[in-house]
């Protein structure tokens, strides 16, 4: 009779566990696909600037070039929101553990999952766009000061251009 309440236990228990490791499946995979689209854009990217470059040879235009992932990567700002969003989804995660326990169902648990997901795609969306905002304005204030009349990602360009990424990492401060 013990043994059977046990196992009863961990089969209630797995019910629980099984829509949290299927979404983080998902989640996988979300950042997976994202990865290889950011990647796919940016060889569409460093093509156009290519093309750029070669129309803009010896016209005597002032480039400038941008490291975006260094931005990304290494500015205080990026940092920032990375800290707000990584902050912002542990509480949606804390939220979830303990709502997910008051569930009865798993039709409810997997809806109230996807709720959640949703609320953090919301917010990833969210920070994501005032970020760029903020790297944009940066660029345009960068760019006028330097007298730049075209700015381009760093990634693309194998030679010239002046690099502005540190300028746009300090406007961003």
């Amino acid at each position: 009779m013990m043994f059977r309440d046990v196992s009863l236990i961990k089969r209630q228990r797995s019910q629980w566990h099984r829509p949290i490791i299927l979404g983080l499946i998902a989640l996988v995979f979300i950042f997976a696909g994202t990865a290889i689209y950011y990647h796919s854009r940016i060889a569409s990217l460093e093509e156009e600037v290519e093309a750029l470059q070669n129309r803009l040879s010896g016209v005597g235009v002032e480039v400038g070039a941008v490291d975006m992932q260094r931005i990304m990567e290494e500015s205080p700002r990026a940092r920032y929101y990375q800290d707000k969003l990584d902050q912002r989804g542990l509480e949606i995660e804390e939220e979830f553990e303990a709502r997910a326990q008051e569930l009865e169902d798993e039709d409810s648990l997997h809806d109230y999952q996807q709720e959640a997901y949703d609320l953090y795609w919301k917010v990833r969306e969210e920070l994501e766009a005032q970020l760029n905002e903020e790297i944009n304005q940066a660029l345009l204030e960068v760019a006028e000061e330097m007298g730049l009349e075209l700015v381009i990602a760093r990634q693309g360009i194998h030679l010239g251009g002046r690099d502005i990424t540190q300028e746009v990492m300090e406007k961003l401060e």
